[in-house]
């Protein structure tokens, strides 16, 4: 199949408790300090120019408008960072035409994985969820790895509620995923999503 990416929007998915800022889920990077950045190399590039502590002016598309924020550039791992999660959201136009018909409630990219999966699910002979409710989060780029999201306290609380048997969780949510389960006592199993290839894995080899 032919494809042409027309577009992409460098849309952030999560913002960490430790980043000092004032960016948002859901808005659109469009540059940083004056430099126009649109994928994850072109940000990269531009924060290797800057040390920890620097702050950044940020210009983002907020819900259809240019907003002006701002960044302080923290140390984890290494690396000099904002303290956000991001995925590419790329408009694709292919050869032929593929059309993707998606519920309401389908929609935003911490539904990204769940969609991935069900689709995987309905392409194969495999059977993922062996009867069971599966619940889960997070967002997912061409490459299949898993993205952080946010409001996972009351996402796992909802998938309790439904009764789901399982709920998957990106490795960056994973250690809160599993604190609030140990709070409040849930028995909900909780699997770990790097990439897509690996929770695939993980729900074959449930028993």
């Amino acid at each position: 199949m032919e494809y042409i990416i027309k577009n992409i929007d460098l849309t952030i998915t999560h913002v960490f408790d430790y980043a000092k800022t004032n960016l948002r889920t859901g808005d659109i990077i469009k540059k940083i300090n004056e430099a126009s950045v649109k994928t994850y190399e072109e940000l990269s590039e531009e924060l290797a120019k800057y040390t920890s502590g620097e702050k950044l002016n940020i210009i983002v598309s907020r819900n259809n408008k240019t907003t002006a924020c701002y960044a302080q550039l923290s140390t984890k791992e290494n690396n000099v960072v904002i303290g956000i999660s991001l995925l590419e959201v790329k408009e694709v136009e292919t050869t032929p035409t593929v059309k993707y018909i998606f519920k309401n409630n389908e929609s935003g990219s911490s539904r990204g994985l769940l969609c991935a999966l069900d689709i995987y699910d309905k392409l194969t002979i495999d059977d993922l969820t062996k009867g069971d409710i599966i619940a889960g989060t997070g967002s997912i780029n061409e490459k299949g790895e898993v993205g952080a999201v946010d409001g996972i306290k009351y996402k796992l609380a909802g998938a309790v509620k439904k009764k789901a048997d399982v709920f998957i969780v990106p490795t960056e949510n994973y250690e809160e995923a599993i604190n609030i389960k140990n709070k409040n006592k849930y028995t909900i199993e909780i699997i770990e999503a790097d990439n897509l290839h690996n929770v695939i894995e993980k729900l074959k080899q449930r028993n």
